[in-house]
């Protein structure tokens, strides 16, 4: 291991004298990046709308059948009355 530590330290004394070469790749590296693509924001938006609608359109029929719904043993006694004689 000791080798190994000695090796890199090495490396890195050569790595420090060396001139990095002057330059400018900014343009190169722009030309070789993969075009942008379109956004997500359109379809994460309608996605967004319709599941907000049809969640809506539940709670108003939820709504609408616990307005309905007086007493859950109503229904029960009404068709025993109409079973007895």
């Amino acid at each position: 291991m000791n080798e190994s530590m000695s090796y890199l330290d090495r490396l890195a004394k050569r790595a420090r004298q060396e001139q990095a070469p002057q330059g400018d790749v900014a343009m190169k590296v722009i030309g070789r990046l993969p075009p942008r693509r379109g956004s997500l924001v359109k379809p994460l938006l309608v996605f967004g709308a319709v599941y907000a609608a049809a969640a809506s359109v539940a709670v108003v029929y939820g709504l609408t059948l616990l307005g309905a719904m007086n007493d859950p043993l109503v229904s029960l006694f009404q068709e025993a009355v109409l079973m007895m004689p």
